[in-house]
């Protein structure tokens, strides 16, 4: 986690599509924030979502070496949005809005995944000021693309298990235990 005031040398990208272009926009829901936890808990901070793939399109897409950049941009779309909203939703509950600005970062996972494939992302609130154009502060996600866990299963063995992938899922479930792998 880095702190709130920290300059960031790389050109943070601005992504900027329209909702209405992200299949994730096209439903509309009763506007609701709520973290996962009822009660106003001090210590009710999210750890890490799962997304489970079940878009046929996109599974069988998934792990191809050229993702179709419609296929990136959903995936970095969903994590982007989810956890924005499950970060923005602690904040939320701890007092804080666009007008009364963090005083500390939130930080969230998500992991993506159809079950062969994964993609990890990190999300850390800066700022919920999203309309102040002199806001300095900039919401950051760090990503990976899409790596396959396993090549196949055949006659109930693993094929091709790529251990990398499973100690970064286990480096994601761990994150902010004590001890490193």
């Amino acid at each position: 986690m880095l702190p709130l005031e920290t300059e960031i040398s790389a050109e943070v990208p601005e992504i900027r599509y329209g909702p209405e272009l992200l299949p994730l926009y096209r439903r509309q829901y009763e506007n609701r924030i709520f973290t996962g936890s009822k009660l106003a808990d001090p210590c009710s901070y999210g750890h890490t979502q799962f997304h489970l793939v079940m878009d046929r399109f996109l599974r069988r897409n998934l792990c191809k070496a050229n993702l179709d950049d419609q296929i990136e941009v959903r995936l970095r779309a969903n994590a982007i949005a989810s956890l924005f909203a499950w970060t923005g939703a602690q904040a939320v509950y701890q007092g804080f809005w666009s007008h009364e600005d963090l005083t500390r970062p939130f930080v969230s996972q998500a992991i993506i995944t159809d079950g062969q494939c994964f993609s990890f992302f990190c999300y850390q609130l800066n700022t919920l000021a999203l309309n102040d154009s002199d806001n300095p502060r900039k919401n950051l996600c760090w990503g990976t693309g899409s790596m396959r866990l396993y090549e196949a299963i055949q006659d109930g063995n693993v094929i091709g298990l790529d251990n990398n992938v499973l100690k970064l899922l286990v480096k994601f479930l761990l994150n902010g235990a004590k001890g490193d792998i």
